[in-house]
C-alpha cells in the first residue's frame, strides 16, 4: 500500500491523487476492480473471456464523507481509524433481493502525516 505524506490535508484531499484509477484484488475464483469514486466490480475471467460479472456498487458522494474520520475499536491495531466510501445500488442478492453495496475503508496511520 502507498503511503500518502499529509501533512496539514484533510483526507479527501490526500485521496484525490486516486482519481481516474482502478485497483484490483485476486482471492481465489474472484478478482475484484475498484475505481476511484466510479464503481466496484466482482468478476471472473477464463482466458480472454468474462465468465461471471457482478456490479457491486457506483459510487455514493452522499453516503461518503471523506473527511470524517471512523474508529473500529475491533479491528487490530485497536481502534483503527479510517475513512470510508459507499457504492451503492449494485445489483441484486441472489439471496435476499436487495441490492448490493460496498463500503471501501482508506486506513488512516497513526502517523499524522500518513493516510
Amino acid at each position: 500500500m502507498k503511503m500518502v505524506a499529509g501533512g496539514d490535508r484533510r483526507p479527501s484531499e490526500l485521496l484525490e491523487a486516486l482519481d481516474g484509477l482502478c485497483f484490483y484484488r485476486v482471492e481465489d475464483w474472484w478478482t475484484y476492480e475498484l475505481c476511484y469514486k466510479k464503481a466496484v466490480r466482482q468478476f471472473h475471467k477464463e482466458g480472454d473471456a468474462l465468465t461471471a460479472e457482478f456490479r457491486l456498487g457506483t459510487y455514493d458522494a452522499e453516503a461518503s464523507d471523506l473527511d470524517r474520520v471512523h474508529h473500529d475499536a475491533a479491528a487490530a491495531p485497536a481502534d483503527a481509524k479510517f475513512v470510508s466510501q459507499v457504492y451503492a445500488g449494485g445489483e441484486p442478492c441472489d439471496v435476499t433481493g436487495a441490492p448490493r453495496q460496498t463500503e471501501v475503508r482508506f486506513g488512516i496511520d497513526n502517523m499524522p502525516s500518513t493516510l
